[in-house]
């Protein structure tokens, strides 16, 4: 709801066509709402001639082969008059709030079943070396049905065609003057002729795969390990539900990873060190972007992009320099980008305003971009330092540093849709009783208040290009107390 009166009044189609506007005989078809075109749908499979049946479902279409995304997946369609929406009505939400001025509502349905069969075996060589192999069937079977209902001014031919036609039938309906005159904001339509219409479309699909791990393990003595493993995995492919996207379905995502590393404990079991390479090869990887739509508009679809890659290092250690003194930290390097060429459409870029460049817009190449979310650096340090209180307790004071590097939002690297670095230092002061039992700590989080953003969300021409998100939490200071009973220490 838009709580807009023009959403809550009725149309006076027959004073429009008695006027000379043809397109007013829409008015002679009844309203219709969100299940109307799934009635009509499922009334043609059971044999009804055009899917119409006994009762008044208005004209009902099924979309060209052109809008049937991956082809037999029919978007079925049915259109008739607006009557004005008012609460209680059969738009508004069961249960729900007033929404009167209802002109859009949708409805998504999804069922997936998965299976699964896996195993997994361990042989040793000897007491150096051992080798892990598994493998796993899997298959997702998924359901999808999406129902829309809306108001629209331009349906197919019944929308005017002029400039002269529109003033017009404003004229005609009350809304303007001859001289121009808005009238009636209410009855005032600025693309055409006022009709409801429902749209409805069933989905399946269903995914085999089957993957597979194998790992090789060296220990050439009690405190090292090195291993080489070779992993494949799978997501399964989905569905682009809401909006009657023509990228109705999208296929598995698959990833085979490489990865090369050691663990071990160095300096007489005061250091534990962990490193590892890795190289990660997707097929079809999953990314968010705008794609065309049953509506003549554009909205955020998942596109199986054909492949990318990630290669990277990370490693993490802990150094027990004394009793009291502790030090860790981590830090990982990933070079990830897409490598085959894919075309996407950027409707939130300002450089291509859609009322310049038409609806289809300038599709942008996303190869060689940044992968969405991933973050080229990350790092974190910390320090502890111990004090033993005796009977009294320990104190225990912590210090930590952590970075991360920029993150895109889009496949399209834009600045207006990049995270740029952020950092922060968290502290924490902790007192434990000798019993172990109390626990008292006082903690400043974000010390020196540096803001960061977690996620961006743009938006396109009608909104201004502007963009939203969530930042990170600003400087956070309290205390916590902890009581422990007996049970329980």
């Amino acid at each position: 709801s838009n709580n807009t009166g023009a959403f809550e009044e009725n149309f006076n189609y027959n004073a429009a066509f008695a006027a000379g506007a043809p397109a007013a005989v829409i008015g002679v078809f009844p309203k219709v709402s969100l299940l109307t075109a799934k009635q009509a749908g499922l009334a043609r499979r059971a044999g009804v001639p055009n899917g119409l049946p006994s009762g008044p479902f208005g004209p009902t279409i099924t979309f060209p082969l052109s809008l049937q995304a991956n082809g037999g997946n029919p978007i079925q369609f049915a259109f008739g008059r607006w009557q004005g929406d008012t609460y209680p009505s059969k738009e508004s939400v069961a249960h729900g709030p007033n929404t009167a001025g209802t002109e859009l509502e949708y409805q998504t349905r999804s069922e997936r079943e998965a299976f699964a069969v896996y195993t997994q075996s361990v042989y040793t060589f000897n007491e150096h070396f051992a080798l892990t192999s598994g493998v796993r069937w899997a298959r997702d079977q998924l359901h999808g049905e999406e129902n829309a209902y809306g108001y629209i001014e331009d349906p197919f031919i019944f929308a005017p065609t002029t400039a002269t036609q529109l003033t017009n039938l404003n004229i005609i309906n009350g809304a303007l003057a001859a001289n121009g005159t808005i009238l009636n904001y209410n009855q005032l339509r600025t693309s055409g002729v006022p009709a409801t219409d429902s749209l409805w479309r069933q989905l399946y699909r269903k995914d085999d795969a089957v993957t597979y791990r194998v790992n090789l393990d060296w220990t050439p003595n009690d405190k090292d390990l090195v291993y080489f493993s070779v992993t494949s995995g799978y997501r399964a492919g989905g569905f682009n539900l809401v909006f009657f996207s023509t990228n109705a379905k999208y296929q598995p995502e698959n990833l085979t990873a490489y990865e090369l590393g050691y663990k071990g404990t160095l300096a007489d079991g005061t250091v534990q060190l962990n490193t590892a390479l890795y190289f990660y090869d997707y097929k079809h990887i999953h990314t968010f972007g705008e794609g065309p739509n049953a509506f003549g508009t554009y909205s955020t679809s998942v596109f199986a992009v054909p492949t990318a890659e990630m290669i990277g290092w990370d490693i993490d250690g802990l150094w027990l320099v004394n009793d009291a003194i502790t030090f860790g930290g981590t830090f990982s390097f990933t070079h990830s980008e897409y490598t085959s060429s894919y075309k996407v459409a950027d409707t939130n870029n300002p450089a291509y305003p859609t009322t310049l460049f038409g609806a289809a817009l300038a599709p942008l190449d996303i190869k060689g971009n940044q992968l969405l979310h991933v973050p080229e650096m990350k790092a974190d340090f910390y320090g502890q330092y111990q004090f033993n209180l005796g009977e009294r307790g320990t104190l225990t004071f912590l210090a930590d540093y952590s970075w991360i590097d920029k993150v895109y939002f889009s496949p399209f690297e834009q600045n207006q849709d990049k995270a740029p670095a952020y950092s922060r230092v968290d502290t924490r002061l902790t007192w434990l009783s000798a019993e172990k039992n109390w626990t008292v700590a006082a903690f400043c989080n974000n010390v020196f208040d540096d803001i960061g953003i977690r996620q961006i969300e743009g938006y396109g021409e009608e909104q201004n290009y502007r963009r939203t998100g969530s930042l990170t939490n600003p400087r956070t200071y309290g205390m916590e107390v902890l009581y422990k009973f007996g049970a329980f220490k």
